[in-house]
C-alpha cells in the first residue's frame, strides 16, 4: 500500500504513530511535551455500543484511561459522540434520519456523561454543518 511517506530501513508504518488507546500515558506525555493543553476527540459508539442498549464496558475502561492520563498530564479531553460513523446496526435502521432513533441516541448521550465524569467538555456532534451540507444539500455523504 502507498502512504506517501517514505520509510528509512528498519523502519515499520507503525513506528510514526502512537497508538493512544493501548498507550494512553505515552500519548499524554507526548501531548504535553508538545504544550498541548486540550485535545479533542472522540467516542466510537460501534465499538462502546456493540448492540443496541448493550455498552461494552473493556471499551469504556479503556477510553477512562486514556482520559484519566490525559488530564493527569494537565491536557483536557474535549469529547465528541458523534464523529461521522454509526454503529452498522444503527445504520440498518436508518440512522438518525429515523425519528425512532433519536430516543437511543439520547440515552448513549447521558449514558456517557454518566460513565465518563472526568469529563466536562462534550461535543454532541462532529461539524453539524459539514454534515448537513455535504449529505442533505451536496448529497456527497449518506444524510
Amino acid at each position: 500500500i502507498e502512504y506517501g511517506i517514505t520509510l528509512k530501513e528498519g523502519e515499520n508504518l507503525e513506528d510514526l504513530f502512537v497508538n493512544i488507546i493501548d498507550h494512553p500515558h505515552e500519548f499524554a506525555t507526548l501531548l504535553k511535551s508538545l504544550g498541548c493543553t486540550a485535545y479533542r476527540t472522540s467516542l466510537e459508539r460501534s465499538v462502546i455500543e456493540p448492540e443496541p442498549g448493550r455498552f461494552s464496558e473493556m471499551a469504556i475502561e479503556k477510553y477512562r484511561v486514556l482520559y484519566r492520563a490525559l488530564k493527569d498530564k494537565g491536557v483536557e479531553p474535549w469529547i465528541t459522540l458523534h464523529h461521522f460513523t454509526n454503529p452498522q446496526w444503527f445504520e440498518d435502521a436508518n440512522g438518525l434520519v429515523n425519528e425512532n432513533n433519536i430516543e437511543g441516541f439520547v440515552h448513549y448521550a447521558e449514558e456517557m456523561a454518566k460513565r465518563f465524569p472526568e469529563v466536562t467538555n462534550w461535543f454532541t456532534f462532529n461539524e453539524p454543518g459539514v454534515r448537513a451540507l455535504e449529505g442533505h444539500v451536496r448529497g456527497e455523504h449518506p444524510p
